[in-house]
């Protein structure tokens, strides 16, 4: 289980990379224009891997308001520290984790 001050540390790093991610998006909406469709493809892929990331983020700072955060989603074992710092928009342990992409 998270301490608070984990948990804290966690959502501290959550919020300057969703405003980070936030600023990116407007700068590439104010040069999208004068791009060529090479840069305007990567662009776009770039916009949607940041909307993706933005979810996770979204998702992980409600499972720290709900006490969640930390807990496994599938198997409700605690996720190992390090996964998360690797990782901290993930609601899964590696083991399910695992079990999940031997499904998909």
């Amino acid at each position: 289980m998270l301490t608070k001050d984990e948990q804290n540390n966690f959502k501290t790093y959550l919020l300057l990379r969703k405003e980070k991610i936030e600023k990116e998006i407007e700068v590439s909406i104010l040069e999208y224009d004068s791009q060529d469709d090479l840069g305007k493809a990567v662009d776009d892929a770039i916009m949607q891997q940041h909307k993706v990331e933005l979810k996770d983020i979204a998702k992980a700072l409600s499972r720290i308001e709900n006490n969640t955060y930390g807990i496994c989603e599938r198997c409700k074992e605690d996720i190992h520290v390090m996964r998360l710092e690797l990782k901290p928009t993930t609601p899964h342990c590696i083991s399910c984790r695992e079990i999940i992409e031997e499904e998909g």
